[in-house]
């Protein structure tokens, strides 16, 4: 699957202005932007999975640095298996970088992965899937949901062995509550807004422009 990250990347290198464009579209945002903020760094985690993938996955030894006195006759081995089925349920602020990092590192563990785009934004996963499938990826390893929420409830229903959600705090409370009813294990990004410190002597209309670039 390693193979296929490397095509991929010279894929979205050889196709990046289009890419930028589908994204900016479907968040409203300059092309620029999505170019700098969203293309490129996925080419560079396509680098960081080529030059890494292996070593984080290898079967790793424990030490005997720390381990208690009754298990100190025991050999102990760290091993990556994959999960199965995962789940990825995107935001619509940056669809393209997020989901498909988190897509990729599924892949790359040996799972196959849903993946339920936000509202808006379906265009842009598809896009990705298709990349994928050009670059090699068996197609029945990544299926693309509709972009409802109600996709995300039927694929949990339907049994998921792990949730990747990235969103609002409570979009993230709902699927929860869904995954508790099964212990699905999960990993919730909920968006927050940071506090900002504003020094006496800042340019204030560049700090309300800065603040309202990122709210967008």
């Amino acid at each position: 699957r390693l193979r296929v990250i490397k095509r991929l990347r010279y894929l979205i290198a050889a196709q990046a202005q289009e890419i930028a464009e589908i994204v900016a579209q479907a968040t409203a945002r300059p092309v620029a932007e999505k170019l700098v903020s969203e293309v490129l760094p996925l080419v560079d985690a396509c680098c960081w999975l080529e030059k890494n993938a292996s070593r984080v996955l290898a079967p790793r030894r424990c030490g005997k640095m720390g381990r208690p006195l009754w298990l100190q006759g025991f050999c102990f081995e760290v091993q990556r298996q994959p999960f199965g089925t995962i789940l990825v349920i995107a935001p619509g602020n940056y669809p393209l970088f997020l989901p498909s990092v988190q897509v990729l590192h599924a892949l790359v563990a040996g799972n196959e992965v849903l993946l339920k785009p936000a509202p808006g934004t379906g265009e842009v996963a598809v896009m990705f899937a298709r990349l994928l499938a050009s670059a090699g990826l068996d197609r029945a390893l990544l299926r693309v949901l509709p972009e409802g929420i109600e996709a995300a409830r039927e694929a949990i229903a339907s049994g998921v062995d792990k949730v990747v959600f990235t969103g609002k705090s409570e979009n993230g409370h709902d699927v929860l509550r869904q995954l508790a009813f099964k212990n699905i294990p999960s990993v919730m990004e909920l968006s927050g807004e940071d506090a900002v410190i504003i020094f006496a002597d800042a340019n204030i209309d560049l700090v309300i422009r800065a603040l309202r670039f990122g709210l967008e």
